[in-house]
């Protein structure tokens, strides 16, 4: 997110740490849903599972991420198959650039499977 102090953390480990990078940019689509974004919405959308009025671009994709995923944390890490498939446990924050390889790399044997 724009202004997540978790999300800013993790970036940065994408960035500096090579294969890190190297998987993002060559293996992955990578797709970032920002639930602080508060451009307005035109018009406002009514979620199906709530009833509730999403007014802005941050509330359509934090009720997405709850609804699909039945958490609402940020970052939010999901991996999923080109057919829309989740095919893994989301994976919230967790310090250390270590781990998100590992997560990574699990969720690409996966995929080649």
């Amino acid at each position: 997110g724009h202004g997540c102090v978790n999300c800013l953390k993790t970036y940065q480990y994408f960035l500096i740490y090579e294969r890190l990078r190297t998987i993002l940019l060559d293996s992955v689509v990578l797709i970032s849903l920002y639930v602080v974004d508060d451009k307005k919405l035109d018009p406002v959308y009514i979620s199906k599972a709530s009833g509730t009025k999403l007014r802005n671009v941050g509330n359509k994709w934090a009720r997405f991420q709850i609804e699909n995923f039945e958490q609402n944390s940020q970052p939010l890490y999901v991996f999923a198959n080109p057919d829309q498939e989740v095919i893994s446990k989301p994976r919230g924050y967790v310090p250390g650039k270590d781990g998100y390889l590992e997560f990574l790399n699990c969720n690409l044997d996966q995929r080649n499977k």
